[in-house]
């Protein structure tokens, strides 16, 4: 048993070092590029290189391993929820401004993203299952709340755009709508069968991250 453990710090170590090494320099490499997307390459590498690393100190100190890299874990996928809010919120302003029939297309990588802060939770929900970890708590509290934050961005900034047809008099002006009617508008928008599954997309990870929130914070 010492030998696999040995084995599993060389290999965790080794693994988390080089993707540290790599995700730092590809964001210098960008950044000496002049490029903006410098924090992509920190964003994504950095949090699951110290996943890796802590899981490797975790085995050399013979401390427990499920709840240092259930923590691990639950704060890579708040990273990655936060950065996903982030996204959505500006793919949404994208696609507020834009008039292109395929401005929608901005909302992919959201839609491609979205699995890796859920595996996460998924994971770090696992491996705290009644560990007692008195910060799984707040950190699934964060993951939910990135999670609503997303959410509430996505439609103020898309409903704070859309307005309802506005008729022309006699005169050829156009009327424009009341506060009552444009809010009456965007809230059947809100509720409309359509937006359900984006509400889906947002509600449902956001509960399944208080839940195992709550489970995690009992212990055996």
């Amino acid at each position: 048993m010492r030998i696999l453990r040995w084995i599993g710090v060389i290999l965790f170590g080794l693994t988390g070092c080089v993707l540290a090494f790599l995700s730092v320099g590809g964001a210098f490499a960008t950044l000496q590029q002049r490029y903006e997307a410098w924090w992509g390459f920190l964003l994504l590498g950095l949090p699951l290189a110290a996943v890796l690393l802590g899981t490797a100190w975790a085995l050399g100190t013979g401390q427990r391993v499920r709840p240092v890299v259930g923590t691990l874990l639950a704060i890579a996928a708040l990273v990655y929820t936060l950065a996903l809010a982030g996204i959505t919120i500006a793919a949404s302003t994208a696609v507020a401004r834009a008039r292109d029939l395929f401005a929608g297309l901005a909302f992919v990588p959201v839609a491609m993203f979205w699995p890796a802060p859920v595996l996460l939770t998924v994971l770090a929900g696992a491996l705290l299952w009644k560990q007692g970890v008195r910060l799984a708590p707040y950190l699934f509290a964060g993951i939910a709340l990135g999670w609503l934050t997303g959410w509430a961005g996505l439609w103020v900034v898309l409903l704070g755009s859309a307005s309802p047809s506005r008729p022309i008099d006699r005169l050829g002006r156009v009327a424009e709508p009341s506060l009552w009617e444009s809010w009456t508008y965007r809230l059947g928008l809100l509720m409309h069968p359509e937006a359900w599954p984006v509400h889906l997309f947002f509600l449902l990870p956001a509960a399944l991250a208080l839940g195992l929130g709550v489970l995690g914070s009992r212990r055996r």
